[in-house]
């Protein structure tokens, strides 16, 4: 009798915590529906309002004409840490250098020539490259002197 009531015990615990397992499967459902529901009305109103936004924006920077996105990196972090690119063309490699343009923007760049491969390596053609590589935001807001860009290194 004994093990009889406790096989009862232990089979109502068991109903308890798959009855507790159960509700709390039924929370969880109920919160992802509510924060879906909620998500999609927030997309709802960003589409609404991104339009009429997107077209002020493009108003407004028409408008001003100045305004840029800021680097990442400002140019004292840029010259402390900067190193040279490697670039690969086609089978040919070369080291782009960080260096600051003399429209005052700062980047990496490389000039020199290369043979390009044309239909394989028994036909190569002899280009011409000018490579400049400029961190977005970086060019100032004045314009610098003609002439003054500067290798790093």
């Amino acid at each position: 009798e004994k093990e009889k009531e406790k096989e009862k015990e232990k089979e109502e615990k068991d109903e308890k915590k798959e009855k507790k397992k159960e509700k709390k499967e039924e929370k969880k459902k109920e919160k992802e529906e509510e924060t879906k529901k909620y998500k999609e009305k927030e997309k709802k109103k960003e589409k609404g309002t991104n339009k009429k936004n997107k077209k002020e924006e493009k108003n407004q920077s028409k408008a001003k004409g100045n305004d840029r996105e800021k680097p990442a990196v400002t140019l004292e972090e840029f010259l402390k840490r900067a190193t040279p690119l490697m670039v690969t063309i086609g089978r040919n490699k070369f080291t782009a250098t960080p260096m600051m343009f003399s429209s005052g923007s700062y980047g990496w760049s490389h000039s020199g020539s290369l043979l390009a491969d044309k239909e394989g390596p028994k036909y190569k053609v002899p280009c011409s490259v000018t490579l400049n590589i400029t961190v977005k935001g970086s060019k100032p807001d004045t314009p610098r002197a003609f002439g003054t860009g500067t290798d790093f290194f």
